[in-house]
């Protein structure tokens, strides 16, 4: 009696469940990456095809701008596959200044899809406008991305410039620093950060610093900067041989007896209230993908005098017989009271 009981729930459960369907299977294109171009070079875009059953796929990749119209670039046909990576070469003489369009194409005997993926050129961004609160943010939107998902994105490089203002005060006058400025940058594309033409030109019409590199029309003085990376951003210092005279600090590009090294730009010493105001340039380049080459005019200014003759300064700077250096190397500071 019991088993008939069994017997009978089991052929109405069945009768109201029913047979279950299989789900229709899924097939996508995933993991595309596909930088922006300069037409200089070939590009590789990586793409991976992924189906949820196990089956024989014939892989097209087409690629069309208003100068060439749409062609067969890629193609390999798979047998018995779920999952297919590879990357496809676009040659150079097919990337223009126009956008163009890769159409990634998947299909057999019962299934057809196509992808479209927009390919763009790369961007140069010149970057003349700071803002006053020394915050200054600029994007380029150009690198198309499939993710893992099959989600379209279109990526940015950015860069941040912190602490640009229009006039970066020091509490006492000495010698130049860039300490608070700093450059940020994001590179989702995981492309080599390059660092070109960084220079800071500083405002000289009256030859303060006659022995130091100067700009082609004689009114700065010319040095070379280096970005190094820290935690918070890349900060720039000065990227040259230079030596300061511990007495009068004079600077110059050569070594002249009685002149120590330094890293550090210092004021000549009684120009206070000539140099309190001093304009400055900055210019740079950074390329990752795209380009952002950047003009940077600002004031530094000094509040106080601080450094000078012993005689009449609350600090001078000297050096012993035995230990002739200055700047990042060593500095004997005597206090007067």
């Amino acid at each position: 009696m019991k088993a008939g009981l069994i017997a009978v729930f089991i052929i109405i459960n069945y009768a109201i469940v029913g047979p279950i369907e299989p789900d229709d299977p899924i097939r996508q294109f995933i993991n595309v990456f596909a930088p922006p171009y300069s037409g200089a070079t070939a590009i590789e875009i990586p793409f991976t095809f992924e189906s949820s059953i196990r089956e024989s796929v014939t892989i097209e990749i087409l690629f069309e701008n208003d100068t060439y119209a749409r062609q067969i670039i890629y193609t390999r046909s798979l047998d018995n596959i779920i999952s297919f990576s590879s990357q496809v070469t676009i040659p150079s003489f097919l990337l223009h200044e126009e956008t163009c369009l890769l159409w990634l194409n998947a299909r057999n005997s019962t299934f057809g899809i196509s992808r479209p993926v927009a390919l763009f050129h790369t961007t140069e961004l010149k970057i003349t406008e700071f803002q006053s609160e020394g915050l200054t943010h600029a994007v380029i939107a150009n690198i198309n991305y499939i993710d893992d998902e099959s989600v379209s994105h279109l990526i940015e490089e950015e860069i941040w410039f912190e602490g640009f203002i229009a006039t970066i005060e020091t509490a006492y006058y000495g010698y130049l620093t860039l300490d608070n400025l700093r450059i940020n940058l994001i590179n989702p594309g995981n492309q080599p950060i390059n660092f070109f033409n960084f220079t800071l030109r500083l405002g000289d019409t009256n030859h303060h610093f006659p022995l130091l590199r100067r700009s082609i029309d004689d009114a700065y003085v010319l040095l070379n900067l280096r970005p190094i990376y820290s935690i918070d951003g890349y900060m720039l210092v000065i990227d040259e041989t230079m030596y300061v005279h511990p007495t009068t600090f004079i600077m110059s590009d050569a070594l002249i007896e009685g002149f120590v090294p330094s890293n550090r730009l210092y004021f000549p010493k009684d120009r206070f209230h000539e140099l309190q105001t001093t304009i400055f340039i900055i210019e740079g380049e950074v390329t990752m993908y795209n380009t952002f080459s950047f003009t940077y005019k600002g004031l530094y200014y000094f509040n106080q005098a601080l450094i000078g003759p012993c005689s009449h300064s609350v600090y001078c700077v000297t050096t012993s017989d035995e230990q002739k250096s200055i700047g990042a190397y060593e500095e004997t500071i005597i206090i007067h009271g």
